[in-house]
Order: C-alpha cells, then structure tokens, then sequence
C-alpha cells in the first residue's frame, strides 16, 4: 500500500509537471482574452460609494483569492448539508447504504465539476472546460486513493472492482480512438454515458 501510494503522488507530480512544460500561447476555440469581473469585486463596488474601476486581469488579485475562498467554503459546506440529507432520506425510506455510497455520493461530488465545464463552454472556453474535467479526474484518482490505501484496509468488495474495471474499459475506449484518430466525437462520449449507466443498472441489481 506504501508503495502504490508513493507511485500515485509520483504520477500526479509528473502530470503537473507535464503541464508546465507545456508551449505557452493562446489555444484555439478560448473565446479570446476577455476578463470577465468577478462577483465579488462587483457586489463590493455596490457597497462602496462612487464604485470601484473595471475589473481587469492587472487588478488586485487579493479579491480573486477571496472569492476562490468563500467558493471553497460554500463548496464543503453544501456537501456536508447534502451528505447529511441523504443519508437522511435514506434511512428514512430503507435504502441501501450501498446504493448511497456508490452512486449518490460520486454524483455529488463530480456535479461541480461538470457545471464549471457547461459555464466554460458557454463562453467558447472549451480548452479550459475540458482542463477542468480531465484535471478534477486525474486528482481524485491519486489524492484520495492515496489516503484509502494509508488509512484504510482498502480491499475492494465486488462492486468496487467491477467500477474500476468500467473506468478503465471506458478511458482505455477514449485513450485509443485518441491514438488513432487524433479526435473525439459525440456519439463516443456519449458512449460512456452507456457505461455509467450500465454500472448503475448492475448497482440496483445487486443492492436489491
């Protein structure tokens, strides 16, 4: 357990340093350089009188660090008050605890992501929407396996294997028309729609 979760810490700084090796410049389909004013210099610009000065990518970054702040704290907060309501809805009405662990809880933590993405995309920034997912997965594949392998006993009962083995069915899918056709298209994306909900068919099968 050591060992793999050194391997894993190892891996995900070699992908860090991978992206900073990277070519700089402005990739395509990025919608430009537009800063967009952030929410937080707004509402404080409402309350200050005469107003603060157009937000621009030279201001202050000490209301970019406060907003990312407060966003983190929602964030873990909103989680915890949904764990908590879920579970107590589940207790209410006999649902697996099964169930719970393998489908809600995934589903409550990955949403986020996914509508960081849509804003992305919304706005022509589909470099960045992608950078979001492909970034969120890659670190919650090492960090928390991490701390599963250190503190825990981490063995695997059936319904954890069979979700690894579909996660890997599925990126090995992608990773491969990747190598040979240098593209996605829709209808493989939506393939791996078809493999999730294949696993939440066999979750329902087993839990019942």
């Amino acid at each position: 357990h050591w060992v793999l979760a050194a391997f894993l810490l190892i891996g995900y700084g070699f992908y860090v340093r991978r992206h900073f090796q990277a070519p700089p410049g402005e990739p395509e389909g990025d919608g430009g350089s537009d800063v967009h004013a952030l929410y937080l210099w707004r509402w404080w610009g409402r309350l200050k009188h005469g107003g603060l000065p157009t937000y621009t990518k030279d201001s202050p970054m000490l209301p970019s660090y406060l907003q990312v702040a407060m966003a983190l704290l929602l964030i873990v907060g909103g989680a915890k008050l949904f764990i908590v309501g879920v579970e107590g809805i589940a207790t209410e009405i006999g649902v697996s605890s099964l169930v719970l662990g393998l489908l809600v809880a995934p589903i409550a933590t990955e949403l986020p992501e996914k509508f960081n993405s849509v804003l992305w995309v919304r706005r022509k920034k589909d470099t960045l929407a992608l950078g979001n997912i492909t970034g969120a997965l890659v670190f919650q594949s090492t960090f928390p396996v991490t701390l599963g392998l250190l503190l825990t006993s981490w063995r695997l009962n059936q319904e954890g294997l069979v979700a690894a083995v579909i996660a890997l069915v599925a990126g090995g899918t992608l990773w491969i028309t990747m190598k040979i056709r240098g593209k996605f298209q829709a209808w493989l994306l939506l393939i791996q729609g078809g493999f999730y909900a294949g696993y939440v068919g066999y979750v329902l099968t087993r839990a019942n």
